[in-house]
């Protein structure tokens, strides 16, 4: 019969480091951007209201009418120039706060919305 065809090592070691590229870029896309996609963070302004979807660790911010029986919470501030949760203190009524660093670093100050599920829209 003939010899067996040799397949060629260097088309086999350019192929696995091809997909292990393309593995390891999906990889960093996950990583930086998540499984869940992009959410209303980078959006939110103070008087916005919004419930989080996530958790504590990995939050989800959805946008909502203050009015809204989802629009669990309400910004009360937001400081573009901070990422750490001082810039907070001295804002009264503060009941937590949503840092973010990355492409857009910003602090949120928010509270308890007052106006949840009164079917008023506010912000």
């Amino acid at each position: 019969m003939g010899d067996p065809i040799k397949p060629n090592r260097r088309k086999i070691v350019r192929n696995r480091i091809i997909f292990g590229l393309f593995v390891a870029a999906l990889a960093a896309s996950f990583a930086v951007n998540g499984f869940t996609g992009k959410d209303d963070a980078e959006d939110i302004q103070a008087g916005d209201c919004f419930e989080n979807t996530g958790t504590k660790k990995q939050p989800q911010i959805k946008k909502h009418d203050c009015g809204d029986a989802h629009a669990a919470y309400k910004v009360l501030k937001r400081d573009d120039e901070s990422v750490t949760e001082i810039s907070c203190w001295d804002v009264k009524g503060t009941t937590g706060t949503l840092t973010a660093a990355g492409a857009k670093d910003f602090v949120v100050c928010f509270e308890d919305n007052p106006e949840k599920g009164s079917g008023h829209s506010g912000g």
